[in-house]
């Protein structure tokens, strides 16, 4: 399954793709919730590469992710910011090495996380019901820079 095979899963969470995506530098300028969509996401980014870079004096014991899930995540958020999608509304490490996002809407839930570079698991919950869960596998084919 192709990672943008996810609007799907992301419309019936509720979360949608923002009309238009990858944003040219001359729609950054003139579009202020683009540009607001987009920082979020590139702060995003420097905060796993900061992640990276700091190693495990950053995290608790045993919740450090290795740099292939951190590069795997980074790879994740550059798709999701490129094909015009919503930054989460959370990232954090799990509890098992991964790095979760989540999305939240009113009590609809789209959990992601990154497990190894080019394996997501996704959830979907609305409220405390299960809606879905599936494992995404990504390589450089279903990375959607075709």
């Amino acid at each position: 399954m192709s990672i943008f095979d996810m609007d799907a899963t992301l419309s019936s969470a509720g979360l949608v793709a923002y009309p238009g995506s990858q944003p040219t530098d001359r729609q950054l300028w003139n579009d202020p919730a683009e540009r607001q969509r987009v920082d979020r996401w590139r702060g995003l980014q420097d905060e796993l590469l900061r992640w990276r870079a700091l190693g495990s004096d950053e995290f608790e014991r045993g919740r450090q992710p290795s740099s292939d899930v951190i590069d795997g995540a980074i790879d994740f958020a550059i798709d999701c910011t490129e094909e015009g999608l919503q930054p989460p509304t959370a990232a954090a490490p799990s509890a098992d090495g991964g790095i979760a996002f989540e999305w939240r809407q009113g009590g609809r839930v789209l959990h992601m996380e990154v497990l190894q570079r080019g394996r997501i698991e996704v959830l979907q919950l609305d409220g405390a019901r299960v809606l879905g869960s599936h494992a995404m596998v990504r390589t450089p084919l279903t990375r959607g820079r075709g």
